[in-house]
């Protein structure tokens, strides 16, 4: 809902019976959404917020400390905001390649970035939540091998966000449900066989069955997908398909 006013997005989900909204950083700032506003409607409506920070043109593992520490910046702005609205985490997205050589230098890189973000996050009371990765663009923590050996000793105490998107496989979805520690959150999308974040009905992925051990889990879901204008066509859907299979 991305051309959508606070207002307009709070009366969507009320009307659609669900319970928060994760709104998007780069949004908030670029449609100039209140924060303040967004505060009167949590407490109006009594929705659950969460705040996704920015990832666009930002790379907390960068090979250039320029551009690691703009974007270290930048989810520093994102936890006053969480703060601000009052929501109760920051999704993060971490960081990936600049180019192909030395792969370990950038879990170094990663890990300084991710510290200073912890620290501040901590002082702030605003819980972080790291989101696992697709396998492409030079990503790097996409699994939960390459994110115990981010993490290390801090493996289990930071939130993790799963996103069935990001996986290759129902059995890869299933694992990590079963085995990755403190999963705070689900990002709900289909997806094609080379394509992201397809429509919940049209992708290589059993939905009802996932969503239904998801919700078994007791673990929160947030339907994921991006449209711009003054359409809802791909969220009605989603809807829709949640509605018609008894899941929602």
């Amino acid at each position: 809902m991305w051309d959508f006013t606070a207002d307009e997005i709070f009366d969507y989900v009320k009307a659609n019976g669900l319970s928060g909204i994760e709104f998007w950083s780069q949004q908030m700032e670029n449609q100039n959404l209140s924060a303040e506003r967004i505060r009167e409607l949590k407490s109006k409506f009594g929705t659950r917020l969460i705040l996704h920070g920015k990832s666009w043109d930002l790379n907390l593992a960068s090979i250039n400390k320029n551009i690691r520490d703009l974007s270290v910046a930048e989810m520093v702005r994102d936890i006053d905001l969480a703060g601000e609205i009052s929501a109760q985490e920051l999704t993060i997205h971490p960081g990936r390649f600049s180019v192909n050589q030395d792969p370990e230098s950038y879990y170094g890189f990663l890990r300084e970035s991710l510290d200073q973000i912890l620290d501040y996050a901590s002082q702030r009371e605003v819980p972080i939540s790291i989101e696992i990765m697709e396998k492409a663009n030079k990503e790097f923590i996409v699994d939960m091998a390459s994110l115990k050996k981010l993490l290390g000793d801090d493996y289990g105490k930071v939130q993790v966000t799963l996103d069935v998107s990001h996986c290759d496989s129902t059995e890869e979805i299933y694992f990590l449900l079963d085995h990755l520690e403190e999963i705070s959150k689900v990002h709900l999308s289909n997806r094609l066989k080379d394509s992201y974040h397809s429509p919940l009905d049209r992708g290589i992925f059993p939905m009802t069955e996932i969503i239904r051990a998801i919700a078994k889990r007791e673990i929160p879901m947030v339907l994921e997908g991006m449209e711009t204008g003054n359409t809802l066509f791909f969220l009605d859907r989603n809807i829709k398909f949640l509605k018609e299979n008894n899941l929602l």
